[in-house]
C-alpha cells in the first residue's frame, strides 16, 4: 500500500526545490518578486478606475521620453509595473515606479495618489466589471453603498486613508481632472517628483500619443498584457471607457448621488467636488 503522507512531502519538497531554482535563475537576470522594493521606488496608488493605466502609459511616455507607438501595453507593464498583476518584475532602473490600488503601506515611502471624482470612478467601476462579465450579479447600488465587489475598499475610506498618509510617505496628490484640464502643468510636476527633467513641448507629445482612443487602438494591435489578471477583457472598450468628467450625473441615479454624497462628503469637499 503506497505511503501516501511520504508522497505528500515529497511533493512538496520537490516543488519547493523547483521554486527555489527557479527564484535562483529569475534573479540573475535581474528578476525579482513584486513585494520586493527600495525606499526610493514610487507607488502610483489611486483608486480603481481613477486614470491608472492612464498615468502608467503617461509615466512610461516620461521616463522613455517617447511617443512611439510601439511602446505596447507588455512594454508599459515592465517599465511601470502593476503590482496586482504580477509575481515578478525587472529591476530596470534605480528607482522604479509601480502602480497600486493599494491602501498605504510603510513599504510606500514615496507616492503619487492619483484620485478621481469617486462618483465618476464607482460608474466606470461598475461599467468595466458589467463589460467584463454580463452575469456580474452586484448592482452599482449594491457597490456604492455595501462596497460589494470593490477592492480594496470603498472610495471614501481609500483616499482618506492616503489623505491621512499614517506612514509619512513623500507624497502628491494628482487629481484626473487636472490631468485632462491642465496636462503640461500637471504632468511637470508628476516629472519633478520622479526627478525627470522635460520640455513643456515633450510632455504635451507624449500626452497627445495616450490619448484614450490611441491607448485602446494599441491594445487592439498589441493585446492585452493582463489577460490573467483582467479576465473578461476582451476588448479595449471594456477597459478604457468614456474617461469623461461628471458622467456620472447621466449614469448614476440622483437618489445614489445623493447618499454617495453623503457618505462621503468630507472627501469630496476636499478634492473641490463638492
Amino acid at each position: 500500500m503506497l505511503n501516501y503522507k511520504k508522497l505528500v512531502r515529497r511533493y512538496f519538497k520537490i516543488d519547493k526545490l523547483v521554486k527555489e531554482r527557479a527564484e535562483t535563475i529569475l534573479r540573475q537576470h535581474h528578476f525579482d518578486q513584486i513585494g520586493n522594493t527600495k525606499p526610493e521606488d514610487i507607488f502610483v496608488a489611486g483608486f480603481p478606475k481613477s486614470g491608472n493605466t492612464w498615468m502608467q502609459n503617461l509615466l512610461t511616455g516620461i521616463i522613455l521620453n517617447s511617443t512611439s507607438e510601439r511602446i505596447s501595453p507588455q512594454i508599459v507593464s515592465e517599465i511601470v509595473p502593476d503590482v496586482h498583476a504580477k509575481h515578478y518584475y525587472k529591476r530596470l532602473f534605480n528607482s522604479m515606479i509601480f502602480k497600486t490600488h493599494d491602501l498605504p503601506k510603510k513599504e510606500y515611502r514615496r507616492v503619487i495618489h492619483l484620485v478621481r471624482d469617486g462618483r465618476d470612478a464607482m460608474v466606470s467601476y461598475y461599467k468595466m466589471e458589467k463589460s467584463r462579465d454580463p452575469s456580474y450579479s452586484n448592482t452599482l447600488e449594491a457597490m456604492v453603498l455595501d462596497g460589494k465587489g470593490v477592492y480594496p475598499t470603498k472610495w471614501h475610506l481609500h483616499t482618506r486613508e492616503w489623505i491621512k498618509n499614517p506612514f509619512e510617505a513623500e507624497l502628491i496628490i494628482v487629481k484626473y481632472e487636472d490631468l485632462l484640464n491642465n496636462p503640461i502643468s500637471t504632468l511637470q510636476r508628476i516629472s519633478k517628483f520622479i526627478e525627470i527633467e522635460i520640455t513643456d513641448n515633450d510632455v504635451m507629445k507624449i500626452y497627445n500619443s495616450n490619448s484614450i482612443e490611441i491607448l485602446r487602438k494599441k491594445v487592439v494591435k498589441y493585446g492585452w498584457d493582463y489577460q490573467n489578471k483582467y479576465k473578461g477583457t476582451s476588448t479595449s472598450e471594456s477597459f478604457f471607457r468614456k474617461g469623461m468628467i461628471g458622467n456620472y450625473k447621466t449614469e448614476m441615479p440622483s437618489d445614489l448621488i445623493t447618499k454617495f454624497n453623503e457618505e462621503a462628503f468630507k472627501e469630496l469637499e476636499h478634492f473641490g467636488y463638492l
